[in-house]
């Protein structure tokens, strides 16, 4: 971790270091221990997400083959609402009589 002289002030408002021209080992720990905490709790964070982003995965894989199979009936269903709907216009036709 590199410290510049400029980033001296901004440690010393949080109480790091005992100088404007020195920082103790003890403070870099702190400081260091911080990171490692909030990249723990991101790491954590993004852990959640991408098990969310799982689930939400795997939820569209099965509300597609669901989609898929009711297309399916669907089709079916259209089809032989139309084979029905043929049967019907020709029953419903006037027959010819054979004239001799």
């Amino acid at each position: 971790m590199a410290i510049f002289s400029q980033d001296v002030p901004t440690l010393l408002t949080f109480k790091l270091g005992t100088s404007d021209k020195a920082i103790g080992v003890q403070d870099l720990t702190r400081v260091s221990l911080a990171g490692i905490t909030a990249l723990d709790e991101r790491t954590t964070q993004l852990q959640q997400k991408q098990n969310e982003l799982d689930q939400l995965r795997l939820k569209v894989s099965e509300l597609e083959t669901v989609n898929q199979a009711m297309e399916r009936r669907l089709a079916a269903l259209e089809k032989n609402a139309s084979l029905e709907k043929q049967a019907t216009t020709v029953a419903q036709r006037p027959r010819r009589t054979a004239r001799h």
